[in-house]
C-alpha cells in the first residue's frame, strides 16, 4: 500500500537533509592543514635574512619562487647541497642543477650557511605562504 502524498513528500525532504548532512560532515575533514605558526615564523625570519633580496616565496624574482621547491627537486637531487653553495653542487654534474642554472642566466646562489633545520624552516615557510591581504582603502 502507498504511502499518502504528505508522508511521501516528509520523507523525501528528511531523506535529502540526512543526505546533505552527511556531505557536509565528509567534507569538514578536508579543511586546509593547520600551520606550525613556531617553524612558520622561524622561517620567515630567516627567509628575510637570507633570501628575500633574490626570492619570493610565492614568484619568480631574481630567484625562482621557493613555494614547492623541495618538491620540484623531489629524487634529482641534493636541495640542501644546491642552497648551501651552488656553484660547488654544479659541479657533480647533476642534470637537475644544471637546467636550473641554465633556466636562471647561468647565475650562482650565494653561498648560504644554513643548517638542515633552517632550511627545512625556509622551505616550510615558502610552502605555507598567503600574501598578506590587501589593505582596506580610505574613505
Amino acid at each position: 500500500m502507498p504511502l499518502p502524498a504528505r508522508f511521501s513528500r516528509v520523507f523525501t525532504g528528511l531523506f535529502h537533509a540526512v543526505l546533505t548532512l552527511l556531505l557536509i560532515a565528509s567534507l569538514s575533514g578536508l579543511q586546509a592543514q593547520d600551520v606550525d605558526q613556531a617553524l612558520y615564523d622561524a622561517g620567515e625570519k630567516v627567509f628575510k635574512g637570507n633570501c628575500a633580496s633574490c626570492h619570493k616565496p610565492d614568484a619568480n624574482m631574481t630567484g625562482p619562487a621557493l613555494k614547492g621547491a623541495r618538491e620540484r627537486w623531489d629524487g634529482k637531487g641534493d636541495i640542501y647541497a644546491w642552497i648551501r653553495n651552488s656553484q660547488e653542487y654544479l659541479k657533480t654534474g647533476n642534470e637537475y642543477a644544471n637546467k636550473l642554472f641554465e633556466e636562471w642566466n647561468k647565475s650562482v646562489m650565494t653561498p648560504m650557511a644554513l643548517s638542515d633545520e633552517e632550511i627545512d624552516a625556509v622551505l616550510y615557510y615558502a610552502d605555507n605562504y598567503a600574501p598578506p591581504a590587501p589593505k582596506g582603502g580610505g574613505d
